[in-house]
């Protein structure tokens, strides 16, 4: 079963680093001001997380249009090192929706995002959060830097998020923009103290 809070059993002595990345996020409600006119693109999406007490798997359906679970490797000097175990669009495959959520689900519920997110809620101990984002995104190196606002349940959050596969060169650029201090706090996290 994939929702098991503990550390990860591998065969491989290292985890898949190839595809992991470190990641920064500090919920502040101003934007460090190095970059406010820096933006180089803009998104729209809304992200459906399936909320659990366990800390280091992360569950969504990313606009609606691709299932993610990400597991965090490690914490290392407040950052956090995420791997993307699946990432697939829809429709899945029973076997893939399995992997993700250990539900047997039919053909049937894996065509849709919305079919998924039924059989989830209705399934599991999971709760079910929509929330809209508002992305300003650009790069510092091969470092990517995004400003967030996230609305969800009435309420509106912002956030400022690093997010490389460079742990030194995040560790730099956080500090540079004044975040080595803030505390790191992912979706998953801040969903749960908000009493999802």
């Amino acid at each position: 079963m994939p929702f098991a809070d503990a550390p990860l059993n591998t065969t491989n002595p290292a985890p898949a680093c190839d595809k992991s990345r470190w990641e920064l996020r500090c919920w502040t409600e101003d934007c460090p001001e190095p970059l406010k006119d820096e933006w180089t693109d803009e998104e729209y999406r809304v992200d459906t997380y399936f909320v659990s007490p366990l800390t280091r798997w992360l569950l969504k359906i990313r606009n609606g249009e691709r299932l993610e679970l990400k597991v965090n490797l490690r914490t290392t000097q407040h950052l956090e090192q995420w791997t993307k175990e699946i990432s697939q669009d829809f429709p899945l495959t029973p076997r893939t929706a399995h992997e993700a959520t250990s539900l047997h689900l039919s053909d049937y519920a894996c065509q849709t995002a919305d079919r998924v997110t039924s059989f989830i809620d209705l399934c599991t101990n999971f709760s079910v959060v929509d929330v809209k984002k508002h992305r300003l995104i650009t790069t510092i190196g091969s470092t990517q830097v995004e400003w967030v606002s996230a609305s969800f349940n009435g309420t509106t959050r912002h956030s400022v998020a690093l997010e490389s596969d460079n742990m030194e060169e995040l560790s730099h650029i956080a500090a540079k923009l004044g975040l080595s201090a803030e505390r790191n706090c992912n979706y998953g996290r801040l969903l749960r103290n908000e009493g999802y």
